[in-house]
């Protein structure tokens, strides 16, 4: 993929694209309309029983049954060592986006919710809880957002993708959308988002749409589908960036 591939921005920091903080809420709030799918390996948190189980929540509104299996097993590590707490099972609740996970936390009826920066700091605004802990991402404690683009492509700045669709991973994901998207609109660039990769956008304006996955993400600028995609760097390792 380093022969095929580049980045030509980096961001590390979200100063600024935080301001972006209540329009995605807005958007979220949006995301209430679509179905929600219960994860059959969660207990519903209606359905708790007293203190004796330790429930880990997380935000998908398409596929909550990815999360489940990611951090079911954390669910149960967690229960097995708390045992002497009367802790006597670990489960895994998926809301569907920020403010049913904040409703979740202020109501008591989940007890952690990891995630990054963004969806973080907007469900601690919202519910009042508290961050504790900070949690390393595929081993590195540090990463960053980053905009991919095919060598051949002939875009080596942002000016390159007006008038083009860009890929974004999902709606609350900081390094595949939020920092992204937002160095693009502090720069000045319109972003419009459209249903898909073959939809037109006009000349003056950047289209985006949802992979809803990084790898998906990376498979549509491989293949030519979108211009670009936003992505974190640990998804094409350190030796692809510096190339």
């Amino acid at each position: 993929m380093k022969d095929t591939v580049k980045v030509i921005l980096l961001f590390k920091s979200p100063t600024g694209c935080l301001l972006l903080l209540g329009l995605m809420l807005v958007l979220g709030n949006g995301c209430a309309d679509k179905p929600h799918v219960a994860a059959p390996a969660a207990t519903p948190p209606s359905s708790r029983v007293g203190d004796r189980i330790i429930v880990i929540g997380d935000i998908d509104a398409y596929e909550p049954l990815k999360k489940v299996k990611r951090f079911k097993p954390l669910a149960d590590y967690l229960a097995e060592n708390l045992s002497e707490f009367g802790i006597g099972r670990g489960d895994v609740v998926i809301a569907k986006d920020i403010p049913e996970m904040a409703h979740y936390l202020d109501q008591g009826e989940i007890d952690f919710f990891f995630d990054s920066g963004f969806p973080t700091l907007a469900v601690r605004r919202l519910s009042g809880s508290q961050v504790i802990l900070r949690r390393w991402k595929g081993g590195s404690s540090d990463y960053w957002g980053t905009y991919l683009v095919r060598r051949d492509s002939g875009i080596d700045s942002p000016e390159g993708l007006v008038g083009k669709v860009v890929a974004f991973e999902e709606l609350y994901s900081t390094s595949g959308f939020i920092l992204p998207a937002g160095t693009l609109i502090k720069k000045g660039f319109k972003l419009r988002e459209v249903s898909g990769p073959d939809e037109d956008v006009s000349p003056n304006e950047i289209g985006y749409f949802f992979s809803r996955d990084e790898e998906n993400t990376i498979e549509l600028v491989l293949d030519g589908q979108v211009a670009a995609g936003g992505i974190t760097n640990l998804c094409v390792g350190r030796d692809a960036l510096a190339a």
